[in-house]
Parts: structure tokens; sequence; C-alpha cells
């Protein structure tokens, strides 16, 4: 996953020289978002803050391109007692990193927007929060309609304070070791595991501190 996501920003670092009309990042939004999944019938809801600074224009040849720096945590769901569902700061397989925002649609008379959830970051859980290979999607429900936990919305409100630090961390016993060692993904250093999603996945998709101006 690490080593994807390096070919990516260095894919985009190099067609940044090839830039067609140079465009600075814009300033920074602090997005709320708000998740709700249904898990045996009843649902539950977390909500965090991120801060996105994102830059979009022209790259030849590639077209239109958009990147962004995110600072934040992955939003944590708590589903019970001692089970907890995350919305991770990626996105599903093959999508390109945006912010949630981009794909939003504004609901009537209200500040928050609805993004589709097929646009949404990746939602998961753990059978074992203690073992991150056993890490595992939660799906809307229309994408698993028999699933005992569904993905049931994702909205996001624009609002003036700052994302904070820390709070997803605290429920993942492994993050800490995987962050001081670099983990690539969460199969963890030298990990097997046949778990696709756990070889997508790794620690920064779970805390993410880029630089924010």
């Amino acid at each position: 996953m690490a080593a994807s996501k390096s070919k990516t920003a260095l894919g985009l670092a190099v067609g940044l020289f090839l830039l067609d009309g140079c465009e600075r990042y814009e300033r920074p939004d602090h997005e709320k978002l708000t998740v709700t999944v249904t898990a045996d019938g009843v649902d539950y809801t977390g909500s965090a803050v991120r801060d996105y600074q994102c830059w979009h224009g022209e790259v030849w040849p590639f077209g239109s391109q958009a990147d962004c720096h995110v600072r934040g945590d992955a939003v944590v769901i708590p589903i019970g007692k001692a089970r907890y569902a995350f919305l991770t700061i990626d996105r599903p397989y093959g999508a390109a990193m945006a912010r949630p925002y981009d794909f939003a649609v504004q609901n009537s008379d209200t500040e928050l927007w609805t993004v589709p959830l097929d646009k949404a970051p990746q939602l998961v859980q753990f059978r074992n929060i203690r073992d991150p290979a056993s890490v595992e999607a939660i799906l809307p429900r229309s994408a698993n309609p028999l699933a005992p936990i569904v993905f049931k919305s994702l909205t996001v409100e624009i609002v003036e304070d700052g994302a904070e630090l820390g709070e997803a961390p605290r429920y993942l016993p492994w993050f800490a070791r995987a962050r001081q060692e670099k983990w690539g993904n969460l199969k963890g250093q030298g990990g097997v595991s046949d778990n696709d999603l756990a070889s997508h996945l790794y620690y920064g998709d779970f805390e993410a501190d880029d630089p924010i101006d």
C-alpha cells in the first residue's frame, strides 16, 4: 500500500512540472464527517473533523487533476460494547484520493451535505481489534443485503474548528507500533495474511498529519 501511494505521489510530483497554468492549494476546509452504521437493526453514529487542503488544475498530458493534503483521524463509531467501526482516510479500491465534500449533495434547508456511499472513504471493522490483519469492510445494504452491519450514511458539514489528532489511535492497540516501524500495510512487519483489504490499508489511513497551511 505504501509503495502504491508513493508511486502515485511521485507521478503527481512529476506531473506538476508539466502544469498548464499553475494553481495554488486552496484555503483549507474543516469538514465534520458524520457516519451512521446499522448493526442488528440499531443505528450507531460517530463524527470527527478532518482538514483538507486541495489543489485542482490541469496537468499535461493527464488533464484535470486534484491532490489533497489531509489532517485528521478516522471517524470512530462505537457499536455496542467494545466494538467499533472506523471510517478511514482512504478511498475504496481504484478511487482517486479526494475529499468527501467533492462528491457531496446538499440537503435542502440545512448545512449538511450527503456523500454517496460509493464515493465515501473505506468503512471498516476488525474481527479482533488487536489484530490489524483481521480488518474487514462494512458495505452499504445495497451491496450486501444480508450483512448484520451495514454502512447507512455519511454526511459532511463545513465547520470553523480544525481537526484534533489522537482519537482513533486510542482504540487501535497496534497503531503506535505500526507507525514507529512504518508498516506498509495492516499485515504488519513480515506478516502473513490472505486478506486483500489488509494489504490495501495501512496505519496512515487511520490518522493523517499532512502539512496544512
